[in-house]
């Protein structure tokens, strides 16, 4: 069983022994469900799983809890909505389970350490956050001192290095905070606001991207110090090689609001040495997937139809897979075969392999894997689209009228219809195969139909007649020889 079972199953049996203590031992009265029901029902979720799989720590709220969000400040990059949850630490291997705390809390960016002998988290103290480490045998808590003139991230960014010596987490200054609130009130609450493109960014764009100004600090355990990694800058995502050697991430270099694209933005991928200068890796991450190895310091990407592999010391790349970029040929056919062929070379990093030694790929056909060294690729799930999509073509060319397929002439207009009037047998039990089976039902009720149009001396008699005549070519056949026969008109 892996981590993510064992998670899922740790998770479903807390909440199942909450939801039998919910209710006493003897047999009530079935009530009807009302609104307070509703909004005392309790969602479990997952906030971490130890890297051995033995601990999980989870958080439990109902949606009473969330009545007091202020929504009118969402766009506020300085709000924490408040959400009251119980937080559990729970035994996998036996399923016992403890609370943290002994009332519901505000907390955040629950992470276990690399051996799992500790918890960092964030627990909102006023209306800011407050960094904690909580010792799981001596159940203490500790309290990690940031940089006077800082506090935590709104964002919640907690993580623990390689070796478990140190936490690192995302700070805003407090002359941040009040600047960013002072243009949010002025948007929200002053008589007249206007917004021009003449601007490089409209204001609601650039008040958002504040929200990634941040600085990353790191606590160590042993001094009890925090020292500065990052300096404040506009950026994304982080990663931190395991050894602690190096540091990458994501910067901000957006020029203006991105018409086309809502909340649109461009970065590029930078790293930087313990005590060495930034190293652009990447000056545009636009179209870009990148993928990171465990270790933090190889990374995959794709782009343009280039799948290529390198390492955060590495100057230069190796491509793992490349779609032919010359220009089509004229011919019409050639120039289709050519884009299908590139189409089959075009690939998306999913993931590495524990050791970095293997890639999973994506591609049009299906899942890859990719060995990082050699290049070498082999499918081992297909798309069923890609499977499913010659078979269609060949049944849909030798597939024969059966019976009555002039009546359906009329529904092959869609596709949908077609299989079932050309006589074509899916697999039985799949969706395709139940569509067959209805269009050829609807069919035959429409010609059964048609052979009950007996002439009737009515006018709405010969009209309901010539509708239902209409159907098919046999069914208008029909009619015509049961109105010769009878002599009306």
């Amino acid at each position: 069983m892996n981590r993510r079972h064992l998670a899922i199953a740790a998770l479903a049996a807390l909440a199942t022994c909450a939801a039998f203590a919910a209710f006493p031992a003897a047999a009530q009265t079935p009530t009807r469900f009302t609104v307070d029901d509703a909004l005392d029902l309790a969602t479990y979720r997952l906030a971490d799983l130890s890297d051995d799989g033995a601990w999980l720590v989870a958080t439990s709220s109902t949606r009473r809890d969330a009545l007091g969000v202020d929504y009118r400040r969402d766009g506020d990059p300085t709000y924490l909505r408040p959400l009251p949850s119980r937080v559990w630490v729970v035994d996998t291997r036996t399923g016992a389970t403890r609370a943290l705390f002994p009332d519901k809390r505000d907390v955040g960016a629950l992470r276990w350490s690399p051996d799992a002998s500790r918890l960092a988290l964030l627990v909102r103290k006023g209306d800011a956050w407050q960094p904690l480490i909580w010792e799981r045998a001596s159940g203490k808590f500790t309290s990690i001192p940031l940089p006077d003139g800082t506090y935590p991230a709104e964002q919640g960014d907690v993580r623990w290095s390689g070796d478990g010596k140190s936490v690192l987490l995302s700070t805003h200054t407090t002359a941040w905070r009040d600047s960013a609130r002072a243009q949010f009130a002025r948007q929200t609450a002053g008589p007249i606001f206007v917004q021009s493109s003449k601007d490089p960014f409209l204001a609601w764009d650039e008040l958002r991207r504040r929200g990634n100004v941040r600085s990353v600090v790191a606590y160590d355990l042993a001094t009890g110090r925090t020292r500065e990694v990052l300096p404040q800058a506009m950026m994304g995502s982080y990663v931190l090689a395991r050894d602690g050697g190096a540091v990458t991430w994501t910067e901000d270099v957006t020029k203006k609001t991105d018409y086309d694209v809502i909340f649109g933005s461009e970065n590029k991928l930078v790293t930087r040495g313990t005590n060495g200068t930034p190293r652009v890796l990447l000056p545009s991450l636009k179209n870009v997937t990148v993928v990171w190895a465990d270790d933090g310091r190889h990374y995959a990407w794709a782009k343009d139809g280039r799948l290529s592999v390198a390492s955060i010391d590495d100057t230069t790349a190796r491509v793992l897979a490349a779609a032919d970029t010359a220009k089509l040929p004229t011919d019409s056919a050639a120039a289709d075969s050519a884009r299908k062929a590139r189409e089959k070379l075009r690939f998306t990093p999913v993931r590495f392999s524990k050791a970095g030694d293997a890639l999973v790929a994506s591609s049009k056909d299906g899942l890859w894997l990719v060995d990082v060294a050699t290049g070498r690729r082999e499918m081992f799930v297909e798309t069923p689209d890609s499977t499913s999509r010659a078979r269609r073509r060949a049944a849909s060319s030798a597939g024969a009228p059966t019976g009555g397929g002039s009546t359906c002439r009329r529904h092959r207009a869609t596709s949908g219809s077609a299989a079932s009037c050309a006589g074509i047998a899916p697999r039985a039990g799949s969706t395709r195969w139940r569509s067959t089976r209805a269009a050829t039902a609807t069919c035959r009720s429409r010609a059964t139909a048609a052979r009950s149009c007996s002439p009737s001396p009515t006018s709405r008699g010969r009209a309901t007649c010539t509708r239902r005549a209409r159907t098919s070519r046999i069914s208008a056949a029909w009619c015509a020889r049961t109105r010769s026969s009878t002599g009306r008109r």
